[in-house]
């Protein structure tokens, strides 16, 4: 009985830390303030660049397996990642102080998608 507590407890506290991740992108226990417009849209473009280097990824394995002409879909994914890394730059240009760390988690991401697609 009491492991069953302490299961329900900890899968309680596992998915208030996720909830307060998800809405202000900082991990903690109980949400404080949610997120300012540009910090949505940092964690929506980090999304985009994780999704692009995925359909890459996706279509080298389809192209692999079924033989199927898949360049179209890469290409698409590349665009993408240039598409996210330029709205990455007009942020910069305006950032304020807190948003740096934001913005380099972005760059970060950028990078690590660029090199999962054999991008320069």
């Amino acid at each position: 009985m009491l492991k069953r507590i302490v299961i329900v407890i900890v899968l309680i506290v596992v998915a208030l830390v996720g909830y307060s991740y998800m809405t202000t992108g900082k991990i903690g226990l109980i949400p404080t303030s949610t997120m300012s417009e540009q910090e949505r849209e940092i964690n929506d473009l980090i999304q985009q660049a994780k999704q692009a280097a995925g359909t890459y990824m996706q279509a080298g394995r389809a192209a692999g397996l079924s033989g199927v002409d898949t360049t179209a879909d890469a290409e698409a994914a590349r665009l993408q990642i240039e598409a996210v890394q330029k709205r990455a730059k007009e942020l910069q240009k305006k950032a304020t102080e807190g948003m740096k760390a934001a913005l380099a988690r972005l760059q970060s991401e950028i990078d690590k998608a660029k090199r999962d697609i054999g991008m320069k």
